[in-house]
């Protein structure tokens, strides 16, 4: 089901990358295509080196390195800063910026060094030397490191080490087959790893995204597969994980295509590794997933407020083109057409963007009732649910109704003259199964 779109020779990133990882061929396409799945929207693009590794900052801004040059950038792709360089182009493993915001660790494998670097742009120092690195993440709490690196080159295995950030010791805690693979760990530093298969072709079905417990990584001697525990199987491969740390218990996870000839898929598991859905699609290889949490209680799910978002790095080796694109939820939305001032007259209220086969129920209340931010509720959804109001102030809610084949729900009424202004509409959103999935934006009527 699907392995990187990008070109690994030696394992790394193609012109800017060797970490021993499975060798792609690069196989003409149609022009990248990105689709956010429904309940999800892309709503940002910043632009990045080709095969350049990013890292975001909690404010948007974000590093790169681009295999010469480590660079700082606001927001808007804008160029701030310089944070150091090397004389020759070098081949770009990964850059990751610290929980501090204070620095960042990059590593190349042309000459297997790792460094911090700092962002005020102070500086870089050497932090450590791994052959062939790859990947690597912080625990949540940024006490310490870990490094996906094939110490002992091609046909070897890869090594999962925990990295001294004070001193760059490197200590071996996991041994694993085939070339290197992504890695991240999860609130209570438990480590995930998806595996890679070692040869080519690759076939269909035969990786898998496995977690390394905590107080095992902890023990002596260096753990193998055996004493992982499988959460999803019979992946065509894995490029990226994130764990979303914030309380939701969800990862997010994409199952990568390793000949290039089929879409890359991101989806949101929860941690037990069932599927919860697909977020999105893409031509392009998805790699560097980061998660921004909200500064409200929302998550990242589907048909939710706006808020939580997801960062993922997007290039096209076909086309020369690297982005950093940014994800969020894409609640369904809801407009009013009737009467602009207290007169009596048809009205129509229309959600969109319900899910196909679902349905949507719409509920009222006077405007005075309205509550900001939203009420929330725990009603067993497996997501948060919002509402404009208390529950018991909702005076009105209607049968579901189906959606149409473009996604909208409509309801049509007579309105009087006094109610100009003074109602607000909701809906309750289900999705082709009936189950509920949240709720819709909020519409008054006027």
């Amino acid at each position: 089901m699907k392995n990187t779109f990008s070109f690994r020779a030696l394992g790394g990133i193609c012109l800017l990358a060797p970490a021993l990882s499975a060798f792609l061929l690069l196989v003409p396409s149609a022009i990248a295509q990105t689709v956010a799945r429904p309940g999800y929207q892309l709503v940002d693009s910043a632009p990045v080196a080709l095969g350049g590794a990013v890292s975001s900052l909690t404010d948007g801004s974000y590093v790169t390195f681009d295999g010469q040059s480590v660079d700082l950038w606001d927001a808007a792709g804008l160029h701030q800063l310089n944070l150091g360089s090397f004389p020759t182009q070098l081949f770009v493993s990964f850059i990751a910026v610290h929980p501090s915001q204070t620095f960042a660790v990059f590593g190349e494998s042309s000459n297997g060094e790792i460094y911090s670097v700092n962002l005020d742009g102070s500086g870089m120092t050497l932090l450590a030397q791994a052959a062939f690195n790859y990947a690597f993440c912080f625990d949540p709490d940024g006490s310490r490191g870990w490094l996906s690196a094939a110490l002992g080159g091609w046909g070897a295995g890869n090594d999962l080490l925990e990295i001294d950030l004070a001193s760059g010791q490197l200590t071996q805690r996991a041994h694993v087959a085939g070339p290197s693979g992504p890695l991240t760990t999860d609130s209570v530093g438990n480590l995930y790893y998806g595996t890679q298969f070692d040869g080519w072709p690759v076939p269909p079905d035969t990786q898998n995204l496995i977690r390394f417990d905590v107080a095992d990584l902890q023990n002596s001697g260096a753990l193998t597969e055996l004493d992982a525990t499988v959460l999803i199987e019979q992946l065509d491969g894995t490029s990226g994980i994130v764990i979303d740390t914030t309380g939701s218990g969800v990862m997010f996870v994409v199952e990568s295509d390793p000949t290039g000839a089929a879409e890359n898929i991101l989806r949101r598991y929860d941690l037990a590794g069932n599927l919860r859905d697909e977020v999105l699609a893409a031509t392009a290889s998805i790699n560097g997933l980061e998660l921004v949490a909200s500064a409200d209680t929302s998550i990242l799910a589907p048909y939710q407020p706006q808020g939580a978002q997801l960062r993922v790095c997007s290039t096209d080796y076909n086309f020369g083109v690297s982005a950093r694109l940014t994800l969020e939820s894409k609640r369904c939305g809801i407009t009013f057409n009737g009467p602009t001032s207290a007169n009596a007259g048809p009205a129509v209220v229309t959600v969109r963007d319900v899910p196909i086969g679902g349905s949507a129920s719409i509920m009222l209340t006077r405007t005075a009732f309205l509550q900001s931010p939203e009420f929330e509720m725990d009603l067993g959804w497996g997501v948060p649910v919002f509402l404009m109001t208390e529950p018991v102030l909702i005076l009105r809610r209607t049968m579901a109704f189906a959606a149409d084949s473009v996604g909208e729900v409509q309801l049509a009424y007579q309105q009087p003259d006094y109610m100009f202004s003074v109602v607000a509409f909701q809906a309750v959103i289900r999705d082709a199964t009936g189950s509920p999935v949240g709720t819709s934006e909020i519409v008054v009527n006027n």
